[in-house]
């Protein structure tokens, strides 16, 4: 699955490639935040049905409170950014809804990513779509590790990077400023 605003910077190219890499009948590539109100949308639409067709399924723009149900229905999330002036300077928020949710997670090694994902995800080097595919098949063919892993994602969360974890950082820098 990739929950977010489809963008050329973000990879999905590369998703969509790794995707149909994969001999597995049952893969599915599901994008979740299409907005057909953008020609990069409808780019994309084009190539993942031409290159997937069954294998790809798109819903749009998603309020807030249904990220945990559409992120429930993953197997895997993955946040293939491409490397470049984008994507090093910033952070996908999507990273810490899957944490949250314990979700196996593949991310490019773009940012912060590999240091949030330390111990607790995969990281494959961005614009290389077998590399990509292979995780994906790891994931999908070992679910036991891949739960586990998930499961460590969602506790460096609550250690690091939830609501509470934040607040106490942010309020030790907030008294600095009395």
């Amino acid at each position: 699955m990739f929950f977010g605003t489809p963008r050329p910077h973000k990879g999905i190219e590369d998703l969509i490639e790794a995707i149909s890499l994969i001999e597995i009948p049952e893969v599915l590539l599901v994008i979740i935040g299409m907005d057909n109100k953008y020609s990069y949308c409808h780019y994309l639409n084009k190539i993942a049905r031409k290159t997937l067709g069954k294998k790809f399924k798109t819903f749009g723009i998603q309020p807030f409170n249904k990220v945990p149900e559409f992120l429930s229905m993953s197997d895997v999330v993955v946040i293939p950014q491409r490397k470049n002036f984008a994507t090093i300077g910033q952070i996908p928020a999507k990273v810490f809804d899957a944490m949250a949710m314990a979700k196996p997670i593949i991310a490019t090694n773009v940012c912060d990513l590999p240091d949030i994902l330390k111990g607790c995800g995969w990281i494959v080097e961005p614009e290389a779509p077998q590399k990509l595919a292979k995780i994906i098949e790891y994931i999908l063919n070992n679910p036991e590790e891949a739960k586990k892993v998930g499961l460590k994602a969602r506790q460096k969360f609550i250690e690091k990077y939830s609501w509470d974890a934040i607040e106490k950082v942010l309020i030790n820098i907030f008294k600095k400023y009395e």
